[in-house]
């Protein structure tokens, strides 16, 4: 059940990095580019992500608009994936109140797993 809850969560949480990153990276896009039509902002905007080179677009100015754009748009992704699993890890893993001494469970003593080897065979071994 735990490696399931693991595996939805982890999609979730891509998912929605994901969507965060395009939203940002898209709002600077914009912000950074308000001379070039829509449709343009639009096209760089979803190919933020895509590995495609930002210099097919024109000139160096639009380059580095959408550098800027993709590289604060991930950092604060992260950012907050990073707090976000922080505050998972400290809800989940919180070891709760102290146990005193004398609430403690005794420990038990475990018997070997293995026989112990007869004289013989020990002999035999220390002569290899």
């Amino acid at each position: 059940m735990l490696s399931m809850s693991r595996m939805v969560g982890g999609t979730f949480g891509v998912a929605v990095t994901g969507a965060l990153v395009t939203a940002i990276g898209k709002s600077r896009i914009n912000n950074g580019l308000p001379h070039l039509p829509t449709a343009t902002r639009s096209a760089i905007a979803n190919a933020l992500g895509s590995g495609a080179s930002p210099d097919a677009h024109g000139s160096a100015h639009v380059a580095s608009v959408v550098r800027e754009a993709f590289v604060s748009a991930l950092g604060t992704g992260l950012t907050i994936g990073a707090r976000g699993d922080d505050l998972r890890r400290r809800a989940c893993l919180d070891p709760g109140p102290a146990l005193d001494a004398s609430q403690a469970e005794p420990q038990t003593r475990r018997r070997p797993t293995s026989r112990p080897l007869k004289p013989k065979a020990a002999a035999e071994l220390s002569l290899v």
